[in-house]
């Protein structure tokens, strides 16, 4: 095998027959052997695929005299796709061949295939030698899985990219996630990262929300999570019907007669255009405009399904992700409808008098509304006077539910690796604006969300309330939020105690009036009133009565940086920005 496929390196053209030896190595009885074939042909093909998509030739071309170099290309294209495409056929029959993980439930076929189903004979493993022909044919679609994810990600331009596209999808689409789901995942979020035209973009997403479609929904969350992958920057557009109106007649107007011959010169001009286009590898910014509308219209309408039909699905957290990330494209219009729903899910929907708020899922679901309720209203959204009273008010009242969370950071080792490509993300970013060509923020970069655990999706509402929102915030909000992050603070662990403190300390330099609650004499604060720390309204719970004593027991936490930090934070002045003589907390 490795000496057919150095040949066939050496000289594709010439060797181009010698890939039909190696695909009928793949039939021979030996798995080892069949595993081996479908490697080398993946190197093989890596290797020798041009750089562009194979044409099929017409009858008109066909029946046209050609010089024996064009005759002689042509011949090597057509013999290499067919190649290509029964290599592809080789691996599609595998992955049929597979049964394993594959719940009964998910047949949803007619009544004739669910009859023929039951009077078949019995096929699982139920001996030892079915067991090992079982995972066999397991291992054999992992090798299958891995050359098809492999092609698509490496040679994404060429022929058959549907294909395997829908090869991919349909292992996505099964209710139970395996490795091998997890890496037809990854390999479309890599195609989605690297797609720079949105065309190739757009063909995946049409293919997963035709899937989701027909199974009614019953998919693993991570398939709608994949979406949050799509490089989509331009906002939805709308068009009024006065203004179809309008364009009609205007191109009435502007219509000029054109004779037959001139149209015929125009279409064959157009047409080399294209095709010139096609060779320059040039992207139309029109074209990738039209073809991110109709990726994002495509997402939209599957989240709203699932937000209208199923509020209760375990889709819900990845439909609210993504809504998230990509509010800042949702047209204005739908805001006000959109924010009820929101609304509705965040207490609970239907279930409002049985929601319990302290389950993982219900958590989640209720700090992602708020998430994607702050993130509506930011950059479009400002100019809408519209109340977060609701929002605001739940994410009080949820701080101290986080508190209770024993996984407050999530995975540590998920957010290990999410911190390294952050990393890696701003050395990029570094390089490119050293050459020049990053000098200006996009609005992708802007509306980064990595909402992987409660800690970020805490700290992601407070950077929104706070400090991403231009208008003025009233002083008694923000006392009583940093009173109770204060107070959530002590349960915390200390990675997610010193982000919450930079948080309390951003916001006393925001408004120095806060630093009542550090420097406020105990007589000040009977004046004030009683603070009600068990009331769930920050505009009605009296802040300004309290003190941040919570500091005092930070200064003899166990972490050096936590305690450097707690007296630091105790002993700041706004106005100065800095250092103080040292003071305790009254309290």
């Amino acid at each position: 095998m490795a000496a057919i496929a150095q040949t066939i390196i050496a000289d594709p053209e010439q060797n181009v027959g010698q890939l039909k030896k190696l695909r009928s190595m793949a039939q021979d009885p030996s798995d080892v052997i069949k595993k081996l074939a479908m490697l080398t042909q993946l190197a093989v093909y890596k290797d020798i695929l041009p750089g562009y998509r194979i044409r099929p030739l017409s009858e008109k071309e066909q029946s046209v005299t050609v010089s024996k170099d064009v005759a002689k290309l042509r011949d090597y294209e057509q013999s290499l796709l067919q190649n290509y495409q029964n290599y592809l056929q080789t691996l599609e029959k595998v992955l049929a061949q597979d049964k394993s993980g594959k719940e009964e439930d998910e047949d949803t076929g007619s009544n004739k295939s669910a009859t023929a189903s039951l009077s078949a004979p019995a096929t699982t493993a139920t001996t030892p030698e079915g067991e090992a022909a079982t995972k066999a044919k397991a291992d054999l679609a992992t090798v299958a899985i891995h050359c098809m994810c492999n092609l698509l990600t490496s040679v994404t331009h060429f022929n058959f990219r549907l294909n395997l596209m829908t090869a991919l999808i349909a292992r996505m689409s099964r209710r139970k996630w395996s490795e091998l789901s997890e890496t037809c995942s990854k390999a479309l979020k890599d195609v989605f990262t690297e797609d720079e035209s949105g065309e190739v973009s757009l063909d995946a997403v049409k293919l997963i929300t035709k899937m989701i479609k027909s199974k009614s929904y019953l998919v693993h969350p991570n398939v709608i999570s994949a979406f949050l992958s799509l490089r989509l920057k331009e906002e939805l557009p709308t068009r009024q019907n006065g203004d179809e109106d309008n364009s009609r007649k205007r191109k009435k107007k502007e219509k000029v007669h054109i004779s037959k011959k001139n149209r015929k010169l125009l279409k064959a001009k157009k047409e080399v255009e294209v095709e010139m286009k096609e060779a320059e590898a040039v992207v139309d910014k029109e074209e990738k405009m039209r073809m991110q509308t109709e990726t994002l219209k495509l997402v939209f309408i599957t989240y709203f399904r699932i937000l209208k039909h199923a509020p209760g699905s375990p889709l819900l957290p990845a439909v609210l992700e993504g809504l998230a990330k990509f509010a800042h494209l949702i047209n204005v219009d739908f805001f006000t409808d959109l924010l009820e729903v929101l609304k509705k899910i965040m207490v609970g929907g239907p279930d409002a008098q049985v929601f319990d708020a302290y389950t993982a899922t219900n958590r989640r679901t209720q700090l992602l509304c708020i998430v994607c309720a702050f993130q509506l209203l930011q950059g479009q959204g400002e100019a809408l006077n519209i109340d977060l009273k609701a929002f605001y008010n739940e994410f009080y009242t949820s701080l101290l539910t986080v508190a209770m969370n024993t996984d407050v950071e999530g995975d540590i080792f998920q957010a290990a690796e999410a911190s390294a490509k952050e990393k890696e993300k701003q050395k990029l970013a570094a390089k490119s604006q050293w050459k020049g060509k990053n000098a200006k923020k996009t609005v992708e970069d802007e509306t980064l969300v990595v909402l992987g655990s409660d800690r970020e999706l805490i700290l992601k509402g407070f950077e929104l309330l706070f400090f991403a929102n231009k208008g003025k915030i009233p002083v008694i909000r923000s006392a009583s939020f940093l009173k109770r992050i204060a107070i959530a603070s002590l349960q915390f662990p200390n990675k997610s105690m010193k982000d919450f403190l930079v948080i309390m300390k951003k916001l006393v330099q925001k408004q120095p009036q806060l630093d009542q609650l550090l420097t406020g004499s105990d007589e000040d604060r009977a004046g004030n009133g009683v603070y009600l720390p068990a009331l769930n309204d920050p505009e009605l719970c009296n802040p300004m009565a309290a003190s941040l004593w919570e500091f005092e027991l930070m200064k003899t936490h166990f972490d050096p940086k936590v305690r450097s930090m707690a007296r630091e934070l105790a002993v700041f002045t706004p106005s100065a920005g800095m250092r103080t003589h040292d003071r305790t907390i009254n309290h």
